[in-house]
């Protein structure tokens, strides 16, 4: 049986060797190396890596020399590719849209570098309120005359910033692990806008305060950091600045095009900004000379993220991204899940519900196929094969005679046929256990047929689940809908809520 192929792009791992073992003998792995964008062009056209199913590039300074992730390379792509996992946090070098349309899950590695993020951050806004790269800068260029300049002056520009108020544009990972050292550790009142307020429970170890719109935080910020993905457009431009603080200072760990850096060289030259901290640079490896020459900027070349630490974790994510997915059909960091097409299996009005129940009644009268109404309301594949009831599968017909030491016995068939709704949901809920175990089975190895199966079952069962689950709750009869809830939770595990988010 050929394993799944996987397409390593860049360098070795370095660090996890013995999850990369195991990572191995689950999946072949190709390489491209370092390919320049016409060799990579080529190879996908001349498919030279063949029908992949995952791309895994394990470091952000390798394994990306074929340029950006755009529409031509996306478009190259095998109809098996399902999952892309790369090392980084940022991703406005590849299309995520595209790779969504494509039917491609695109996976960051942000997690594995919060901390080295979020340490830089600190830094830098210690840095901006304490304006230590004057001083930095003054002693290491040997110049008696400049080491006395910063030395009497300094102090009496520079503040502490503890208690100071610091405002977070985009309060993900790494703004939130940022708000918590900064307010644990210096005490600074923490205030946040993003797209949408984030869960009580992730305010609460810094105490933030949610802004609908970004105007108010900056009007109450006395420093504002972005820490939010670029999405194609400038940020914070003249208008936006000028509505900051006077003396306030600003923080770029995101991404350099996020920030009008003109209007930035003005702010500071004005006085409306105090200072500024640069992780990231608006036409990078190129740095703006105004910006380079101002005492009160400190920069960096782009290292925020940049640790063992976090490499270790870019390639252990990377993995288990790909394993994930491969599984249960999610994966652990997605960032365009949201855009992925979904399909719908499940027939919510009763009409359509019992015309399944009345399909499935036909199946089971003509003895072709076991019991599965969750195959008549849902479309999902049936359940493993009891000795007398074979099914279809791609490879032609399976019974438990080549099968059910493997797949396991599968539960027997009720002994008479579904009558009512709730018998004929009630079968849809053992056969969706009967795949899930199925599943199961072929995702140890058992009885892969073939990818492409896997995927869809995969899908199915967790989009059955999360429709079964809404259609209990909106079950007309109380009574009934109670004994559903608790033949679900014995055979199925937990209710996912309406967004498919298992508490």
């Amino acid at each position: 049986m050929s394993k799944p192929i996987v397409l390593h792009l860049g360098d070795d791992i370095r660090w996890n060797h013995d999850q990369y073992s195991k990572f191995k003998n689950a999946f072949e792995i190709r390489r491209s190396y370092s390919m320049s964008r016409p060799e990579f062009i080529r190879a996908l056209k001349e498919r030279q890596f063949g029908d992949f199913f995952a791309i895994y590039r394990p470091f952000w300074n390798t394994g990306g020399e074929m340029g950006n992730w755009d529409e031509e390379l996306v478009s190259l792509l095998p109809a098996s590719c399902k999952v892309y996992a790369s090392a980084g946090a940022g991703f406005d070098w590849v299309d995520t849209a595209a790779l969504a349309k494509k039917g491609v899950t695109y996976c960051n590695a942000a997690a594995a570098c919060t901390e080295s993020v979020a340490d830089a951050a600190i830094w830098l806004i210690i840095s901006t309120f304490r304006l230590f790269s004057w001083s930095h800068v003054a002693a290491r260029a040997v110049d008696a005359d400049a080491f006395v300049d910063a030395n009497r002056n300094l102090a009496m520009v520079s503040h502490n910033p503890n208690g100071h108020t610091l405002g977070i544009i985009g309060f993900g990972q790494i703004g939130r692990r940022t708000a918590e050292k900064a307010f644990l550790a210096m005490n600074m009142k923490i205030h946040y806008h993003d797209i949408v307020q984030m869960p009580a429970h992730l305010e609460a170890v810094s105490k933030a305060t949610y802004h609908k719109d970004m105007d108010s935080l900056l009007a109450v910020s006395d420093c504002v950091m972005v820490a939010t993905p670029f999405s194609g457009e400038t940020l914070l431009n003249a208008s936006l600045l000028a509505k900051m603080k006077t003396g306030s200072r600003l923080i770029n760990i995101a991404r350099g095009k996020l920030l009008d850096e003109s209007a930035l060289v003005d702010a500071l030259k004005s006085g409306k900004l105090a200072a500024a901290g640069l992780d990231v640079h608006y036409d990078e490896p190129r740095v703006s000379p105004e910006l380079a020459a101002m005492k009160n900027v400190e920069m960096m070349a782009h290292n925020a993220g940049a640790s063992v630490d976090s490499h270790i974790g870019f390639e252990r994510l990377g993995m288990e991204n790909i394993v994930s997915f491969y599984q249960t059909g999610k994966a652990v960091t997605p960032v365009n899940a949201h855009l992925t097409p979904k399909r719908s299996f499940f027939l919510t009005t009763t009409s359509h519900l019992l015309a399944s129940y009345r399909l499935n009644k036909l199946l089971l009268q003509a003895s072709q196929f076991i019991i599965q109404s969750s195959q008549a309301c849902c479309s999902i594949p049936p359940r493993p094969p009891t000795p007398t009831t074979p099914y279809f599968s791609p490879t032609g017909v399976c019974t438990t005679a080549n099968m059910s030491e493997q797949a396991g016995e599968a539960p027997p068939p009720p002994n008479s046929t579904p009558t009512t709704m709730r018998e004929a949901f009630e079968v849809g809920i053992i056969n969706l256990r009967a795949s899930m175990d199925r599943r199961q089975a072929m995702a140890e190895g058992a009885i892969i047929f073939d990818i492409t199966e896997f995927e869809r079952l995969s899908e199915r069962i967790w989009d059955t689940r999360i429709e079964f689950a809404n259609q209990i709750r909106r079950w007309p009869d109380p009574e009934e809908a109670v004994i559903l809830a608790n033949l679900y939770r014995e055979l199925i595990g937990t209710m996912p809520d309406q967004e498919g988010v298992v508490p």
